[in-house]
């Protein structure tokens, strides 16, 4: 079947990931011309500085004091070979929190969310689709980023940060205009060994297999 057909004959789409677009207007605009009746959710396309996904996440981890770079660590079981070998983050002890939205999520969202609605508006984004906000769980930044013997340390603090992400995200777009996917990518990685991660991490990775297959169910 030809892919005009295919997209012609589809009755739903949900997007993951990035788009390789020039900007968040370019992707929505692209993405709601394609697909405009086919989706319900519309995400921004994880542009500029955000289009390796979780990448932009050392940026502003080493911009917080008592976090800098400490050489790399392995995960010499992977079957990728880009992923054999990561930079490794330091994370002191002194570090028990992040400063309030430094890692970029709230900020991205708030402002491709006045792009979506300027869109919408102007009738490029069909009315009833929301915006899409796609947040990386705590366990990905923490084990493709930090050295092993800061993982477990490190986990609730920056699983703290992102959730306070999230909550400036519901405050600023309005229930009603938002859809928040949260990136279950790295525990599959965990899971399947091709990523190694320090003892807390593997099960929560764990937990997490357990609540998707749990939601599967209820599905």
């Amino acid at each position: 079947m030809a892919t005009s057909e295919r997209v012609g004959a589809a009755v739903g789409v949900h997007l993951v990931g990035g788009l390789k677009a020039a900007d968040a207007e370019t992707a929505m605009r692209t993405t709601a011309r394609i697909l405009g009746r086919h989706v319900r959710a519309l995400p921004d396309g994880e542009t500029g500085e955000r289009s390796q996904w979780i990448w932009w996440q050392m940026g502003k981890l080493t911009a917080v004091d008592g976090i800098e770079m400490a050489g790399t660590h392995a995960f010499p079981d992977s079957d990728n070979p880009d992923y054999a070998e990561f930079p490794a983050l330091a994370v002191d002890a002194s570090v028990t929190a992040l400063p309030p939205c430094s890692l970029g999520y709230a900020d991205a969202a708030e402002s491709s969310y006045a792009i979506f609605r300027r869109l919408r508006d102007q009738g490029a984004v069909p009315e009833g689709v929301r915006f899409q906000a796609s947040i990386p769980t705590p366990c990905a930044a923490v084990v493709a980023w930090v050295r092993d013997e800061d993982q477990e340390r490190f986990l609730p603090i920056y699983g703290e940060a992102i959730a306070n992400e999230v909550a400036e995200i519901a405050r600023v777009i309005p229930a009603d205009d938002l859809a928040i996917q949260y990136d279950v990518a790295v525990e599959i990685g965990v899971l399947t060994g091709n990523f190694a991660a320090a003892g807390e991490l593997r099960r929560e990775a764990l937990r997490s297999r357990r609540a998707a297959r749990r939601l599967g169910q209820h599905a």
